[in-house]
């Protein structure tokens, strides 16, 4: 669930999840259902920094985890993440053609490309992938920033902007459409786009993806990141705790 802090607050505990539901084409989670067998993406970050070791990578093999704001939170402790924006398909990563360039010499667009390609000819043609490099984060937040900064608290129609979801109201949005959206100063729209493509060098995609709360959905807008930012879901309570909101809704520079 990307960013979402452990809750088993009842008003969560009643809302159904994409996990919850199922149907013919099942999609993929891990980790527990109760709040004693899950855990926080920032508690995540916490337990790889105090190991004091920095992944080359961390392969997120579940849904919504191609996200800015885990990106953001794991940037002290990867180089790169590597996930998806949207549900992914319960067979998860066909390893048998990834894995190859996952080991030895990398070979992250590969990666990306067999992902795409194994489910583009598979029975469940819904695939989205993409590989974030973490060293370009603080960038894009000191320009998301400024998009902020220069718009106040201009609202956003989430109905224009790409879905990523199933849920009702959505929870996670296309990135890169939300700013597009949002950013009102063409120079900083051109800023921003030159930035998150430094940001998501490599990405791919199907023509619809899957979700097991709504079925298939239409791909008209693809930045390879999912951000919840000004979603109406109940879920989205606590998203200013998160270090990407904190580090582009401020006024200060990023250090």
């Amino acid at each position: 669930m990307a960013w979402l802090p452990v809750d088993n607050s009842r008003q969560s505990r009643r809302m159904v999840k994409h996990y919850d539901v199922g149907g013919s084409l099942p999609t993929r989670y891990f980790g527990g259902l109760t709040t004693d067998t899950q855990i926080e993406t920032s508690a995540l970050a916490q337990a790889l920094a105090d190991t004091d070791l920095k992944m080359e990578y961390i392969l997120f093999d579940d849904c919504y985890m191609s996200s800015v704001e885990v990106a953001y939170e794991m940037k002290g402790v990867a180089h790169y993440i590597i996930a998806c924006p949207t549900e992914i398909m319960s067979y998860g990563f066909p390893y048998g053609r990834c894995g190859e360039y996952l080991l030895g010499s990398l070979d992250y667009r590969n990666v990306v490309d067999n992902f795409i390609g194994y489910y583009s000819f598979s029975s469940s043609p819904y695939a989205t992938a993409a590989v974030t490099d973490c060293t370009q984060l603080d960038g894009l937040a000191d320009i998301v920033r400024q998009i902020n900064e220069g718009v106040g608290e201009k609202s956003v129609s989430l109905t224009d902007v790409q879905p990523m979801d199933g849920y009702e109201p959505s929870l996670f949005f296309d990135f890169g459409d939300y700013i597009r959206h949002k950013c009102e100063d063409a120079l900083l729209l051109e800023a921003f786009n030159a930035q998150l493509d430094k940001v998501v060098p490599y990405k791919g995609n199907t023509e619809y993806y899957y979700s097991a709360l709504c079925g298939k959905v239409r791909i008209d807008r693809y930045s390879g990141l999912n951000t919840s930012e000004s979603s109406l879901n109940s879920l989205f309570q606590g998203y200013d705790n998160t270090a990407w909101y904190k580090a582009t809704h401020c006024k200060q520079s990023i250090k």
